[in-house]
This record gives structure tokens, C-alpha cells and sequence, in this order.
């Protein structure tokens, strides 16, 4: 109670600088929000890439012309379908690659209540994708290693959180693959873990979400099968590691000597590097205006507690009279400012609440949507605990000054 006296009785006179102060602080939040969730992102995003690093990959950049290709087909798809069957064996040779493609789904699948249709997408993968991009599974079992090499008529499946209401585990359904446009039965084999994502070796903080995915085995026996405009999906972010990495130039000129595919490939640690350069050179405004502010919010509310307290001095030496202790002040001053903290945080959370209902809704496409069981994206958390630990620290800098002022200004007579 003694606190909360001192509060109303101290602090509160000056409610317009209080306010003020707090409005310093919301403005700090909110930038430091922007700043800190973008890096958490990317921090992320740097360490699910880890595995990529570490085995010195080369991705492909696809920039074939569909048109062209749709035509080199229609003219003599016998030759097309060479030139992809000698692509396939020169990635084959080694087998150090990565291959996988995403169609939207043909058929309309409803949501649990049925009220809308979902938005869903089908991923077809080699094994070694896997390596690269591991998936967390929820409920059932992963994949396995039998998955890619049986060529039974029931293919297993994994399907993405949103799915799991419609398509339990162990659940069997018939759909057809928007890739070859074939019509096959699945058998759910596990459930993805919420907001399961794929992050991006070009923007480390852009994610693929597979919330609702439906994860297909690139079987062995499908390989040797693959259309020419499989394979054009699949050239983009081709990974080659290992023996096919350098193996490089022969791979290149396989894919692009009949110039129906354009390919270049790009080593992903630079692609890597080169993100981290320019998104240090995009953030320095931003943190430097972060720390202006930063800077100017500490600086008033200093001023204002130590003003506040010289200003109210008698009221101050009354309490100590009766009892209260710099100590108590600290306490007080602390409560105070770490509820201005909750308050300065307000419009942080309103946005982060915002944007993660924006990414539930059904409209914003299969590889955006977070889970309706989502509150609040995992990354904002994380940068809205980071920034209230800022705060609390701004908290512990002003409090400690308070009892500093009433100790050397008061007790010890230092006020004239």
C-alpha cells in the first residue's frame, strides 16, 4: 500500500510528464519491435539454413521461358523428353541432389466445419531434400527411408497442421497430383508441427509455411518418369552438394545445351553473405533510429524522476519520517515504470495480434497461412519479450536513480 501512496502522491502529480514518458516509451516499443522481429526472423531463418552451409551447396535460379518450352514440346516432345531423361542422368550419376516441386491441389478441400474451402498445396520431394529441410512431426511418424523406394499404389503422406482435422493420421483419401495430373490414393502417414515452414536461401527472413501442405515421396521408380515441366518446377532451388557440386560445370551444361531450360546456380552461402550485407546496410537506419529514441525516452524519464522528486522533496521527507526507506522508493518507482512497460507495449502486441489474424485467414494462400490455433507468431513473441527486457531495464536504470536521489538529496541533506 505504501508504494501505491507514494505513487498517487508523487509520481502522479506530474501526470502530463508521466504520460508523456510513456508515450516515449510506446513510440520506442513499436520501433524496436519492427527492428528486433525482423532479426529474430532472420536469425532463424540463418539457423535452419545451418545444414545448407555446412556442406557448401549450389542452388539453381530457374529462368527458362515456359512459353518456350511448352512450344519445344508441342513441336517434338520425343526430343524434350531426351533432353530431360540425360538431365536426370547426370543428376542420377551421383545422386548429391536435391529436387522438389509445389502445385496447387486440384480438388476443393473443405475445413473443419465446412465453412470455406482451404487452400491447399501438394510438395513432392526426393530424400534428399529432406537433409536440408527436416520436418517436425506432430502426431504419427516421419517418413522414411522405404517411403522413396517402394512403389506400392497407397503412397504415404505427411499433411500440415490445418489438414490434421480432415486428414487424421492413418487416414486414406484419393486425390490427384497436380504435377502429372495422375489420380492417386494417399494413406496419412504424420501430421507437421505447427507452422512448419521452409525458409528462403535468398531472404533469410521469408518462409514457406506447410500448414497446408500435403508432403509427397518423390519415389525412386518416379524419377526416371519425370516430365519435362516437372522438371522445370524442380530446376528452381535444385540443390547439388558434394560429388554433383563439383561436378558443376558438366550438370550446367547438360541442363542448358538445348536451350529449352536456363539455368544459372549460385553458391547458397553467398546467396547467403550477400543478404546479410544489404539487410545490415536496410537495418542501420532503423537501429540508429531506435537508439535515437532509445536514447531520448531514458534521458526524459530521468529527468522527469529526479524532477519529480526534488519537486516534491517535503512530501517525500514527510514519508521518510514516518518510515519509508530508499529501498521502498526503488520499489515504487519500479512498479511504476515496469507498468508504463506493459502499457508501452500495447500497440506492439495490437500489431503482432493483427498480423497474425491477417495470416489465418483462409484467403492469404496455402504458404502464408499460420495455424487457427496460432495467438501469436512465434517470432513476434520472442521480439516482444526482447523488447520488455529492454524496457525493465530501462526500469532498473530509472529506479535505482530515484533511490539514489532520495538518498544523497535528502537523507543526506544535499538539497539546499
Amino acid at each position: 500500500m505504501k508504494y501505491f501512496e507514494f505513487i498517487h502522491h508523487v509520481f502522479l502529480k506530474r501526470v502530463v510528464f508521466t504520460i508523456l514518458g510513456l508515450l516515449f516509451m510506446m513510440a520506442f516499443a513499436l520501433i524496436s519491435f519492427v527492428c528486433v522481429r525482423s532479426m529474430v526472423s532472420v536469425t532463424h531463418g540463418y539457423r535452419d539454413l545451418a545444414t545448407m552451409r555446412g556442406k557448401k551447396v549450389v542452388a539453381g535460379n530457374d529462368r527458362s521461358d515456359q512459353d518456350k518450352l511448352v512450344q519445344a514440346y508441342q513441336e517434338n516432345p520425343e526430343q524434350v523428353a531426351e533432353h530431360v531423361t540425360g538431365i536426370i542422368n547426370s543428376l542420377e550419376k551421383s545422386g548429391d541432389y536435391a529436387l522438389h516441386w509445389s502445385y496447387d491441389a486440384q480438388e476443393k478441400f473443405a475445413n473443419a466445419d465446412r465453412s470455406a474451402n482451404l487452400p491447399v498445396k501438394f510438395l513432392t520431394a526426393n530424400q534428399n531434400f529432406f537433409q536440408f529441410y527436416p520436418l517436425g512431426i506432430a502426431q504419427g511418424k516421419n517418413l522414411t527411408v522405404q517411403d522413396f523406394h517402394q512403389n506400392r499404389t497407397t503412397i504415404p503422406v505427411l499433411v500440415g497442421a490445418n489438414l490434421a482435422s480432415i486428414f487424421p493420421v492413418g487416414h486414406q483419401f484419393k486425390a490427384t497430383d497436380p504435377s502429372s495430373g495422375r489420380h492417386e490414393v494417399y494413406r496419412v502417414r504424420g501430421v507437421l508441427q505447427q507452422n512448419q515452414s521452409l525458409r528462403s536461401m535468398y531472404l533469410l527472413e521469408s518462409e514457406t509455411r506447410l500448414n497446408n501442405t500435403i508432403v509427397r515421396p518423390l519415389r525412386a521408380e518416379e524419377v526416371a518418369k519425370i516430365s519435362p515441366f516437372q522438371l522445370s518446377s524442380g530446376l528452381q532451388d535444385l540443390l547439388l552438394f558434394d560429388t554433383a557440386a563439383r561436378q558443376l560445370p558438366e550438370i550446367r551444361q547438360k541442363i542448358n545445351q538445348d536451350q529449352i531450360f536456363n539455368v544459372k546456380f549460385y553458391s547458397v552461402d553467398d546467396n547467403i553473405n550477400q543478404f546479410l550485407t544489404l539487410y545490415r546496410q536496410e537495418m542501420l537506419p532503423l537501429v540508429l533510429i531506435m537508439l535515437v529514441i532509445l536514447t531520448g525516452t531514458s534521458a526524459f524519464m530521468i529527468w522527469n524522476i529526479i524532477k519529480t522528486i526534488k519537486d516534491s522533496r517535503q512530501e517525500v521527507a514527510l514519508r521518510l519520517a514516518l518510515g519509508l526507506t530508499p529501498r521502498d522508493v526503488f520499489h515504487a518507482t519500479f512498479m511504476l515504470t515496469c507498468a508504463e512497460a506493459f502499457l508501452a507495449l500495447v500497440p506492439a502486441g495490437g500489431f503482432a495480434l493483427l498480423l497474425t489474424k491477417f495470416l489465418k485467414n483462409d484467403n492469404i494462400g496455402a504458404e502464408g497461412q499460420l495455424t487457427q490455433a496460432t495467438i501469436i507468431g512465434s517470432d513476434d513473441l520472442v521480439a516482444m519479450i526482447i523488447v520488455f527486457v529492454f524496457l525493465v531495464g530501462l526500469a532498473l536504470l530509472v529506479s535505482w536513480l530515484a533511490q539514489r536521489t532520495v538518498r544523497r538529496k535528502l537523507i543526506l541533506g544535499e538539497v539546499n
